[in-house]
């Protein structure tokens, strides 16, 4: 069977038929995006099972990247009544559900809190900077003027070391 066989049977409410052809599809294809999504949606809005297609929508988000089928795979899981896991932000740590005990959920914070790697030396030590000499004279009356008419006044001149 073909997705696209699976995909009609759908669109013509033939959802028992859908279902297993999505199936059978994902069998010989279980990371095809397009037939995980599919299968979402005939558990969804063929046979109200919202956690069966939360179930496949998770599924979806884990293997999607960035892109259309991860906005898919977030509204559906949203539909289902589902928080979509805040895999945009590694910054705050495991998601733990408010039913763990606080200890347990100490102990996993903890737990995921990466130790500070040692610093190193630098290989190469860091050159100190030059300082920058003051000795530009400063310009004659006569460069003056012609800075007054809007010439710029480069010096050109090396400094002596």
């Amino acid at each position: 069977m073909t997705y696209e066989a699976a995909e009609n049977a759908y669109q013509e409410r033939r959802f028992e038929e859908a279902l297993s052809q999505v199936e059978e599809h994902l069998n010989e294809q279980p990371d095809d995006l397009r037939a995980l999504l599919l299968r979402g949606y005939i558990q969804f809005f063929g046979f109200e099972n919202k956690t069966a297609a939360a179930s496949c929508y998770s599924q979806l988000l884990s293997l999607a990247g960035d892109g259309p089928y991860r906005q898919l795979a977030e509204d559906g899981l949203s539909q289902c009544g589902e928080p979509a896991p805040l895999a945009a932000t590694p910054w705050l740590g495991p998601i733990i559900p408010a039913s763990t005990p606080l200890a347990e959920a100490a102990a996993l914070l903890a737990a995921s809190i990466p130790e500070p790697e040692e610093l190193e030396e630098p290989e190469e030590p860091v050159p100190e900077p030059i300082p920058l000499l003051d000795s530009t004279p400063s310009p004659t009356a006569e460069e003056e003027a012609e800075l007054a008419r809007g010439w710029l006044w480069v010096d050109l001149t090396s400094p002596e070391p």
